[in-house]
Formats: structure tokens, sequence, C-alpha cells
């Protein structure tokens, strides 16, 4: 693309002829580069969203044992901490945005829990059907559920191994 841009200005030779394709091949990437639009946001976006690999453990992994302990209180604790570890990789192995989202709604969740009596109050919106905040304890169930009963196929509504 830079040698359209030499062989555009005839007139100038030498020296003066590069500094004035580069000055033109500046100019028009400036004009044209997607990067000074949107970029702040996008890469703010997806930056946070990269980060969440390093965050799901910790957020997302408490609120999944508070949802869990109070859908199936027959799990076993290992179980239980199995079952935490396959729900937090299926989140980090969401698509960017939506993991900007889980992190998002995740955050909430665990400054919830941080509160004291905060476990019962994520128990409490777990099963009110709020718009966002009900559906991230929704993806919780529906990962864990799927998981449990694949793996552990005899496995009682409870939670309880049979």
């Amino acid at each position: 693309m830079r040698d359209r841009y030499l062989t555009r200005s005839p007139r100038l030779r030498g020296p003066q002829h590069a500094n004035a394709a580069s000055a033109a091949v500046n100019t028009v990437e400036r004009q044209y580069d997607t990067d000074s639009v949107m970029s702040p946001l996008i890469r703010s976006a997806v930056a946070v969203a990269g980060r969440g690999s390093n965050l799901m453990p910790r957020l997302v992994a408490p609120v999944a044992h508070v949802v869990l302990r109070a859908d199936l209180p027959g799990l076993p604790s290992d179980r239980l901490e199995r079952v935490g570890a396959f729900v937090v990789r299926r989140c980090d192995g969401l698509p960017s945005v939506m993991r900007l989202g889980v992190v998002t709604i995740a955050g909430v969740y665990r400054c919830l829990l941080a509160i004291p009596g905060g476990a019962g109050v994520v128990r409490s919106l777990a099963t009110k059907p709020l718009p966002l905040l009900g559906e991230y304890p929704r993806l919780m169930r529906s990962l864990a559920f799927a998981f449990v009963w694949e793996t552990w196929p005899a496995t009682r509504p409870d939670g309880s191994p049979s």
C-alpha cells in the first residue's frame, strides 16, 4: 500500500519525495484509522473480558457454590468442587462480549456475598425472575445440572448420590 503513494507524486524526487509520500500515507491512515473512533470502548471491553479469565474463579465459583448448595443440598463437597470448576471453565470459554457481561454480573453477586447475610440475598435473588441478575443463577444452574446428571446419572433430585 505504501508503494502506491510513493509513485503518486511524480513532481518530487529524492528525499522530498519519500517525506511527502510518507506524510500522505500517514494522513490517509489517520483519516481511515478505525482505532481512533471506537477503539477505546472496544479495547476496554475486550480487555476486561480477557481479564475475566483471571477473575472467573474468584467471581464465579463462590456464587456457584451458594446457588448449588440451595438447589442441590445433598451434593457432596467433592462433587460440588468439581461442578464449580466446570461452571468456571464454561463461563471462561464464553465469547468476549458475553464474558464481559458475566464478569460484570458476577462482580455484583460477589459483592453481595462479601456483605454479612449476603448468601441469603444471593439465594433470594436466584429465585426471582429479574432481568440480567436473575439470568446469572439460571446460567449456573443449567451448566451445573447438565454436568451433574451427565457425570453421575444416578444422582437423586436433591444432589445426593444414590
